[in-house]
């Protein structure tokens, strides 16, 4: 199977360990260009750049086990990368409080219900961004 890697594709490196002949560790990366089908330079976190063939690279596949949504202003997280917009995704028309199934809350409080739901239609536009992102991750990443 041929592998493939576009640029600024992030990668895994697999590494020699520096304290041992038979050990080798994974490392992240960046493709920086492409050389020919085999070979590419890959940008390191370091700042340094390798030359590597693509037996040595793997893909980044990252699993999403749960989101979480934060505000802009909190600054404890360090940098917070913005989630992928597709271009063709229509105008945000309906509430996601019209859109979910109201039996899906039936654990939960009147209150608790009520509360949710203009949470989740105060937000909509994060979290209609939120679903696409786990949509987009699910078919890339599955």
């Amino acid at each position: 199977m041929d592998k493939s890697f576009q640029i600024g594709e992030q990668v895994i490196i697999l590494e020699k360990d520096s304290n041992s002949k038979t050990f080798a560790r994974w490392q992240t990366g960046e493709i920086y260009q492409k050389l020919s089908p085999y070979t590419y330079i890959v940008s390191m976190p370091n700042g340094s750049r390798r030359h590597l063939h693509a037996n040595k690279l793997r893909k980044v596949e990252v699993p999403v086990t749960h989101i979480g949504i934060i505000s802009e202003s909190d600054v404890e997280f360090g940098e917070v990368l913005a989630v992928p917009i597709p271009p063709d995704k229509p105008d945000i028309a309906n509430l996601p409080s019209q859109r979910i199934d109201l039996n899906s809350l039936s654990h939960l409080s009147e209150e608790q219900r009520d509360a949710l739901l203009q949470l989740l239609d105060e937000f909509k536009e994060c979290l209609v961004m939120l679903l696409d992102y786990v949509q987009w991750c699910n078919t890339k990443f599955i």
